[in-house]
C-alpha cells in the first residue's frame, strides 16, 4: 500500500449491529480486522454512521469507542467520521415489523437537503457525546469530521466551521499522510 491506502470501518454499537446489520460483520469482527490491518501498517478510519437516539444510547455508545480503544491504537488512526441517522422522506414507513422501527420512533424534520434527520439539539448532543469520547481516547489528535452537516452543527460540535468542502477533503489527507 506504500502508505496510499487508508483502511475504514463503519461501526454501530454491538446492539444496533444485532439487530439492523443482518448478514454484515458484527462489532468484534470488525474490529479485529482493523486491529490486524494496523499491524500491517494501514492508517485506519471509522464511520460512526448513522448515529442513533434509542434508550441507553450514550452507555451503548460510550462501550463502542471502549471496545475501540481496546482493539487499535489512535496512532493509527487517520481520521473518525460521525453522521446522524438520516433518510429520504418515505423511508421509515416502507420500513415494516421488528426492532428496526424502534430507530424511527424520535422526533424528526426535515432539513434543508429534503432528508429526514433528527432535531438539531437531539444531533449536537449525540456527536457532542461520542465525538468527547473520542477525543478523550485519541487526546485530541486524530481527526474527527461530520457527515453531511451544516456550519452551525460542526461549530457547536467540534468548535470549528469548515469553510468549504475542499477544506475538510484537506484535513483528512493531511491527516492520513501524517500516519506511517
Amino acid at each position: 500500500h506504500r502508505g496510499r491506502t487508508v483502511v475504514a470501518w463503519s461501526l454501530a454499537p454491538d446492539s444496533i449491529c444485532r439487530e439492523h446489520e443482518s448478514g454484515a460483520a458484527n462489532l468484534a469482527a470488525r474490529l479485529a480486522a482493523a486491529a490486524r490491518c494496523a499491524g500491517w501498517g494501514y492508517p485506519l478510519a471509522f464511520h460512526f454512521d448513522p448515529l442513533c437516539e434509542f434508550p441507553g444510547w450514550r452507555q451503548a455508545y460510550g462501550e463502542l469507542v471502549d471496545a475501540l480503544a481496546a482493539a487499535v491504537e489512535p496512532s493509527r488512526v487517520a481520521w473518525i467520521s460521525l453522521g446522524s441517522l438520516r433518510y429520504p422522506a418515505g423511508f421509515a414507513p416502507a420500513i415494516s415489523g421488528g426492532s428496526a422501527n424502534r430507530l424511527f420512533l424520535g422526533e424528526t424534520v426535515r432539513g434543508l437537503d429534503a432528508k429526514v434527520r433528527y432535531f438539531k439539539e437531539v444531533r449536537v448532543a449525540l456527536y457532542r457525546h461520542v465525538a468527547d469520547a473520542l477525543r478523550s481516547w485519541t487526546g485530541g489528535r486524530t481527526g474527527i469530521y461530520l457527515c453531511m452537516e451544516s456550519k452551525d452543527v460542526w461549530e457547536a460540535v467540534l468548535g470549528w466551521r469548515p469553510p468549504s468542502t475542499m477544506a475538510v477533503a484537506d484535513r483528512i489527507i493531511e491527516a492520513a499522510s501524517r500516519i506511517r
